[in-house]
């Protein structure tokens, strides 16, 4: 948020627009704006070193303390530090809270019943670097200890990056029910590479600059091991960026028509053989369950059928573990006693079947049980 403060210099009073930063600790006037001033204060030589969001030092050029003034309190003597950077001036905690600048926002819906969570077991050996985690957080002021009752608590989520270190989150289901959102338009991917800008080195560098500078103004530091410089091909929301253009040649065209003739006609059923490997490719919808034998890339039997209203009513991963026991079901004759492939395109399955029995539910359990037969 933004603030047009008035200062009082030597009896001559200057706007300037200061940045509302609460987890600043002081306030920063930049050098360029003191040198705007035509009266221009005293400063006092201090010894402070001051550190970024980005963890870079910075030394003050010397602090001064001058009266301030909203359409609210007049008058109000504020300590600054005076930095050589091309950035906004900035208002930290202190002086937000001299001016009465800060408003509670209650994002909360009036009716919301507070939830507390039970806090979740953390493994011992993660323990010393949680603790130590906290401890750097709260040294660095992003966090603070809770000595008193709350009406939310949620529960501790933790990451470990590659690295080693801990990314620590919240579980925060239950309150993001309650708040109250901002609404706004969702940008598709249509409308996000349109305004991607680059088409030749000499452009890329120009924008690259502009970021860079941006970004040294601000006090920001890119990861190294997260950046792409230079790179001719790009994946970005799902879609490969590249400079080659697509040209619809004559592989194109012999592909999209065979692709034609192949859903046209209908497939030539292979006859089973006991000495083939056996690949079961099954699927479901919310409607129906479908299978496929295949043997050497090629079909050997379709079987499908359709819900019945309490099935329809079971969960995707019921439904899908349902297609499996059916296919298993109706090709009873060619798979019993025999090694068999299942490809279904439903991958949580995969981690569910290898949970012990009794943390799945009791209608999957069965399911498991009948193709353990």
């Amino acid at each position: 948020m933004v603030k047009s403060i008035t200062l009082d210099v030597n009896h001559k009073c200057f706007d300037v627009n200061f940045k509302l930063d609460t987890g600043a600790e002081g306030n920063i006037l930049p050098l360029y704006i003191l040198n705007m001033f035509k009266v221009k204060p005293k400063l006092s030589v201090t010894n402070l070193s001051l550190t970024t969001y980005g963890n870079f030092k910075s030394k003050p050029d010397g602090s001064f303390i001058i009266n301030c003034s909203t359409n609210k309190l007049k008058n109000v003597p504020l300590p600054f530090y005076v930095v050589n950077v091309k950035s906004k001036p900035i208002l930290g905690l202190k002086g937000c809270k001299e001016l009465k600048l800060i408003e509670r926002i209650d994002a909360i819906e009036y009716n919301s019943v507070p939830v507390i969570h039970l806090p979740r077991r953390v493994p011992q050996a993660l323990q010393p670097k949680l603790k130590s985690t906290l401890n750097n957080l709260e040294k660095e002021g992003i966090v603070s200890k809770v000595n008193k009752p709350t009406d939310w608590v949620q529960s501790l989520v933790m990451i470990e990056k590659p690295n080693g270190n801990l990314r620590l989150c919240l579980d925060p289901r239950d309150l993001n029910k309650v708040i109250k959102r901002e609404q706004y338009q969702i940008p598709c991917t249509d409308d996000i590479i349109s305004r991607l800008e680059g088409y030749d080195e000499d452009s890329h560098d120009a924008i690259m600059s502009k970021v860079l500078e941006r970004a040294r103004s601000l006090n920001i530091k890119f990861n190294p091991d997260k950046l792409q410089y230079m790179v001719s091909e790009l994946k970005y929301v799902g879609q490969i960026i590249s400079k080659s253009e697509f040209n619809w040649g004559k592989e194109q065209e012999l592909s999209f028509v065979s692709i034609k003739e192949l859903l046209a006609k209908a497939p030539i059923l292979k006859l089973f053989s006991a000495n083939d490997e056996i690949i079961i490719q099954c699927d479901s919808s919310k409607d129906g369950l479908g299978s496929c034998l295949i043997q050497k890339g090629q079909p050997a039997s379709f079987v499908s059928r359709s819900l019945t209203n309490s099935e329809k009513n079971y969960a995707q991963i019921e439904k899908e573990l349902l297609a499996i026991v059916f296919s298993f079901e109706k090709y009873h004759n060619f798979v019993y006693g025999r090694k068999v492939a299942i490809q279904s395109d439903h991958k949580p399955l995969m981690a569910i079947v290898k949970k012990p029995m009794h943390k799945i539910s009791s209608r999957m359990q069965r399911m498991i049980l009948k193709l353990l037969k």
